[in-house]
């Protein structure tokens, strides 16, 4: 009879171990699930701002180039404008040698 009251009650206890166990492993699992979720919030976050970041870059880069071409037409219509200015200036030094 104790070794049936023996085994009875190491079963209760391993039934408790059991219990307590399960009970931890839920957490566990609980908190990698939340984890899992913010991990993945995260990586929507960090995708949406690569997106943006993306159309940015590529606004900039348009600006660049419009900005590099219209500073090339100002240059060189500086260029001509000078080049005319000295055509004029040699004509003005020839009359005047003349």
């Amino acid at each position: 009879m104790k070794d049936v009251q023996l085994e009875l009650e190491s079963a209760r206890t391993l039934r408790e171990e059991v219990a307590a166990s399960h009970k931890e492993l839920e957490k566990k699992y609980k908190a990698q699930e939340e984890e899992l979720l913010r991990t993945q919030q995260d990586l929507l976050a960090s995708e949406r701002a690569r997106k943006d970041l993306q159309v940015e870059k590529e606004e900039i880069a348009e600006e660049i180039q419009t900005a590099s071409r219209l500073n090339t037409k100002h240059i060189n219509y500086r260029v001509t404008t000078c080049l005319e200015n000295l055509e004029m200036s040699r004509k003005c030094q020839g009359k005047i040698l003349s």
